[in-house]
C-alpha cells in the first residue's frame, strides 16, 4: 500500500493506533475498505471468511468479483454511488463455494482532504439465514394462497355472525357468483346462497364439538337451483372463549348423489331383470352344495313352493338327475372362466327335463369365491331341434326323389311318344292297337306316380290363384262323403268370412281327398271326421313354437278323426314317401308326402298331433293374401297342325328330341333340333328366315332354358317361347320373365297334347 493512501486512512479512520486495529479486525462484522474504483483496500478476517477467502486473496480484487453473476437479460446489482453521507442497503454475494450470499450493509464514505468522498467502508452483516426464510415464508404464503384459490373444494371463513368474510374461487363458482366481491358480507345462513336444510344442527354441533365433518346438506345457488354438498367446519375461539369466526370446506357431491342415485335405479332395474327373467338365475358355492340366492324362474322351472324351500335344497342331489354331470360342471367352473354344458335336472315330482347351464366365477369383497348360473330349460328347444332335422331329413328326400322324377318322366315320355307315333301308323282295327294302348296306360300310371314324387319334392307345376279356402272345402265335401262311407259321420266347421290365400285349386282338392282317405282308414269300425277352416294371426312367440312359420296372418284348414292316432315314432315317419303302415297291396306311402309336398311348394307348413286310440288332427297354415284376384280366362280350342313354322326345338335328352322333332315335321312344322341352349343359339344365328317358336327343356347342360329364351328374344322378339321340363325348380321359375309368363309343360306330355299346345300359342282363336 503506497504512503499516500496509507495517509488518507489513518486521517480518516484512524487505524493509527494498534488497538483500534485490533478492535476492528476482531469485530464480529465484516469491514470492508474499498477505495473510489471500489477495489479492495483492506479487509477484516471476518470479511474473508464469510466469503470463504483470505484477506490476502482479497487485497486488490474488485468488489464485483464477489458478487453473483446476473441472470441472463439482467444487469449486476450495483453499490449506491459515492456518496459524503452514511448509506444502507442489502446486496447479494457469494461464497467461494458458489452458494449465495445476503448482506446488510452499512456504508460509512472516506473522505478526501476537501471533504469529498475517495472511497468506503462497508459493514457487512450476514443475513442469509433471515432472507432464506423470508424467501420461505413468501413460498409457503405463495403455496397456501394457491392452494385456496385453486382448490377444488370451496373454502370459507365467515364472522362470529355468519357474515362471510373469506372464499376461494372454487365456492364463488359453485354458488353461482362472478367474484370473491359478490359475496363479501353476504350470510352464509338466509343470504340468499348456502345451506337451505339441516344448517341449524349443524352449527350446533360445531359450537358444541369445536367441528363438524363430513356433514351432508342441501345448498341454493344463485339462480335458485339446488346442489348437494359435504362439509367440514371448525370454529375458533378467543382466551375467553367468545366466537371468533367460523372456518370450513364445501364439497359439492351433487353429481356424485345423482350417480349414486341413477347407481340404484340401475340395481333396481337390476333386481327386476333378474326377479323377472324368464330363465333360472342361482348363485352357489364353488362345489354346487347349496344355493344362496334364486329368481322366482328358477323357483317354478323346478316345481318348487317358493324360494326358501329351493335354498335348502341339496343341489347334486335334489336337482341333478346325475351326480356325474353335476361334479363334471363344478369342476369346468373352477377351471374356466366361463362354463357352460347341457345336464339334466328332475324338478320337485322327479320329472326330468334337458337344462343348458352357463356360469362363471365371481369373488365377494372378503376374497370369498362363489358361481353365478343361469339355467335354460331346453327341453322344448330339443322337440324342435328334432323337428328340424326330421324337416332337413325331408327335403334331402324330396331332392333325391325330385331328381329320379325327372330323369323318368324323360324315358316315360320317350316311350309314349314313340308309341304314340306307332299307334298313329297301325290302321284301324289292327291287333298291335291293343298293346301300344297297354304301353301308354302303363306310361300314364307311371307319370301319375311320378307326379305323386314331384308333389312331394316340390318341383311340380302349380297353376296358384287366389281362392276361399272355404269353397274348396264345400266342393271337395261333397266328394269327401262318398270316399268316407256311411258308417264315418262327416263334419264341417268353417269360419266365414275367411281370408283369402293364393294356391293352386286342384292341389288343394288333392291334399284335403288325400287327408281323409287316411282318416277314413285309421277309423274301421267308423267315427267322426272333422274338416274345419280358420284365421288365426301368429305372433313372433308363437312362431317360435311353430319352426318355418314367419309371425302372420294365416288361412288353416284342419282335418280331424277320432281313430287310432299314432305313436310317436310314427309320426316322425308319416311324411317320408314310401312309409306306409297300411298292409302290402293296401297303399303306396306317397298320399301323405304328396300332401307335405303341395304344402310346402304353395308357401304353407302342416303340423300333426295324435295320441295312440284318441285320434289325429291334421293342420295346414296357408299365408293369407290381402285381396282376390280374378282368375285368367281359358284358351279356346285352336287348331292341331302346323302350315310350315318353323319351331326350335332345344332338348338335351337324344331320344326324346328326335320323337318330338319327327312328330312336329309329321304335322306340318318346320323343326330345326338343337341339343343344348348353346347349339340352339348357333342355329338360330344361321338360320335366315323367322322362328315363330322355341320349345326349350327347361333344365339343360351348358345353358339353360331361361338363359336361352332371354338370349334369343332379344334378336327375335316376335318368336314365341314355350318350355317342357320334367320337374320346375321354382328357382328357375323365378328366373322367367313375369309379364308375360310363358307357359311350361310338365313331362310327361302326350305327343298330340304337345301339338295342341303349340297350336293354341301360334294360332290364338279370337
Amino acid at each position: 500500500m503506497d504512503a499516500g493512501v496509507r495517509a488518507r486512512l489513518d486521517a480518516l479512520l484512524q487505524f493509527s493506533d494498534d488497538r483500534c486495529r485490533k478492535l476492528v479486525e476482531l469485530a464480529e462484522e465484516g469491514v470492508w475498505l474499498l477505495d473510489r474504483n471500489e477495489h479492495t483496500l483492506w479487509v477484516n478476517p471476518e470479511m474473508a471468511t464469510m466469503l470463504g477467502c483470505t484477506a490476502a486473496q482479497m487485497q486488490g480484487a474488485p468488489f464485483c468479483d464477489f458478487q453473483p453473476l446476473p441472470l441472463p437479460g439482467r444487469r449486476r446489482q450495483q453499490l449506491p454511488p459515492l456518496s459524503a453521507t452514511r448509506q444502507q442497503c442489502e446486496i447479494r454475494m457469494h461464497h467461494r463455494d458458489g452458494l449465495e450470499l445476503w448482506m446488510s450493509a452499512v456504508i460509512y464514505p472516506i473522505l478526501d482532504a476537501k471533504g469529498a468522498a475517495d472511497g468506503r467502508v462497508i459493514l457487512c452483516s450476514n443475513i442469509t439465514a433471515r432472507k432464506r426464510a423470508e424467501r420461505a415464508l413468501r413460498e409457503s404464503e405463495r403455496r397456501y394462497h394457491d392452494l385456496f384459490a385453486n382448490a377444488p373444494v370451496g373454502i370459507y371463513r365467515t364472522t362470529a355472525d355468519g357474515l362471510i368474510s373469506m372464499a376461494n374461487l372454487a365456492l364463488v363458482r359453485m354458488l353461482g357468483y362472478n367474484s370473491f366481491e359478490d359475496l363479501t358480507g353476504r350470510g352464509l345462513e338466509g343470504g340468499g346462497c348456502g345451506p337451505i336444510s339441516q344448517r341449524e344442527g349443524f352449527r350446533a354441533e360445531i359450537e358444541r364439538d369445536g367441528e363438524a365433518r363430513g356433514v351432508e346438506s342441501i345448498w341454493k345457488r344463485r339462480d335458485g337451483s339446488i346442489l348437494f354438498v359435504r362439509e367440514n367446519a371448525r370454529v375458533a375461539r378467543d382466551l375467553d372463549g367468545n366466537i371468533l369466526y367460523f372456518e370450513g370446506t364445501v364439497e359439492d357431491i351433487t353429481e356424485r348423489k345423482i350417480a349414486l342415485e341413477k347407481m340404484e335405479e340401475s340395481e333396481g332395474r337390476l333386481r327386476s331383470l333378474i326377479a323377472n327373467a324368464p330363465y333360472g338365475i342361482f348363485q352357489c358355492d364353488p362345489q354346487l352344495q347349496r344355493f344362496a340366492d334364486v329368481n322366482p324362474a328358477l323357483v317354478q322351472m323346478l316345481g318348487f313352493a317358493s324360494a326358501q324351500e329351493l335354498i335348502s335344497a341339496d343341489i347334486a342331489n335334489d336337482i341333478f338327475a346325475s351326480d356325474e354331470e353335476c361334479k363334471a360342471f363344478a369342476r369346468q367352473c373352477r377351471l374356466e372362466e366361463r362354463a357352460e354344458a347341457d345336464v339334466t335336472w328332475r324338478r320337485r315330482d322327479n320329472r326330468q327335463f334337458s337344462v343348458r347351464l352357463r356360469g362363471r366365477r365371481s369373488q365377494l369383497p372378503d376374497g370369498s369365491t362363489y358361481l353365478e348360473i343361469y339355467a335354460e330349460d331346453i327341453s322344448r328347444r330339443a322337440e324342435l331341434e328334432q323337428q328340424l332335422r326330421q324337416a332337413q331329413k325331408m327335403e334331402a328326400i324330396g331332392n333325391l326323389a325330385g331328381g329320379i322324377a325327372h330323369d323318368f318322366n324323360n324315358l316315360l315320355m320317350i316311350i309314349s311318344s314313340y308309341t304314340q307315333m306307332m299307334e298313329e301308323d297301325l290302321p284301324p282295327g289292327d291287333p298291335m292297337r291293343q298293346y301300344t294302348q297297354q304301353v301308354l296306360s302303363a306310361s300314364e300310371r307311371s307319370s301319375a306316380l311320378i307326379q305323386q314324387l314331384l308333389a312331394f319334392s316340390r318341383k311340380q307345376i302349380l297353376s296358384p290363384r287366389i281362392l276361399d279356402l272355404n269353397v274348396v272345402v264345400e266342393e271337395t265335401a261333397k266328394m269327401v262323403q262318398r270316399l268316407i262311407g256311411e258308417d264315418i259321420q262327416l263334419a264341417l266347421a268353417t269360419q266365414k268370412p275367411l281370408q283369402f290365400l293364393r294356391a293352386d285349386p286342384d292341389q288343394i282338392t288333392q291334399v284335403l281327398l288325400n287327408l281323409c282317405v287316411n282318416a277314413r282308414d285309421a277309423m274301421p269300425r267308423g267315427g267322426k271326421l272333422t274338416i274345419g277352416t280358420s284365421s288365426i294371426t301368429v305372433t313372433p312367440a308363437q312362431s317360435e313354437d311353430l319352426p318355418g312359420l314367419a309371425p302372420g296372418i294365416y288361412s288353416v284348414l284342419s282335418v280331424a278323426d277320432n281313430g287310432l292316432g299314432m305313436a310317436s315314432e310314427v309320426q316322425s315317419r308319416i311324411f317320408e314317401p314310401f312309409f306306409t303302415t297300411k298292409p302290402l297291396g293296401k297303399g303306396t306311402g306317397l298320399g301323405l308326402s304328396m300332401v307335405y309336398g303341395i304344402v310346402q311348394q304353395s308357401g304353407g307348413h302342416i303340423r300333426v298331433e295324435s295320441e295312440l286310440d284318441t285320434g289325429t288332427t291334421f293342420r295346414i297354415y296357408f299365408p293369407a293374401v290381402p285381396e282376390e284376384t280374378k282368375a285368367a280366362e281359358p284358351l279356346e280350342e285352336a287348331a292341331l297342325i302346323g302350315h310350315g313354322e318353323t319351331v326350335l326345338v332345344a332338348e338335351d335328352e337324344d331320344s326324346l328330341r328326335d320323337s318330338i322333332v319327327a312328330y312336329l315335321r309329321q304335322h306340318g312344322y318346320t323343326v330345326l333340333s338343337a341339343c343344348d341352349g348353346e347349339e340352339a343359339l348357333r342355329l338360330a344365328g344361321e338360320h335366315d328366315g323367322p322362328i315363330h317358336l322355341l320349345l326349350t327343356d327347361v333344365v339343360m347342360p351348358r345353358l339353360e332354358g331361361a338363359e336361352l329364351a332371354a338370349a334369343l328374344e332379344r334378336v327375335r322378339p316376335e318368336m314365341i317361347t314355350l318350355f317342357i321340363s320334367g320337374y320346375t325348380d321354382q328357382r328357375l321359375l323365378m328366373r322367367l320373365p313375369e309379364n308375360p309368363r310363358p307357359r311350361v309343360l310338365q313331362k310327361p306330355i302326350k305327343l298330340r297334347n304337345l301339338l295342341n299346345t303349340i297350336g293354341e300359342v301360334m294360332h290364338p282363336v279370337g
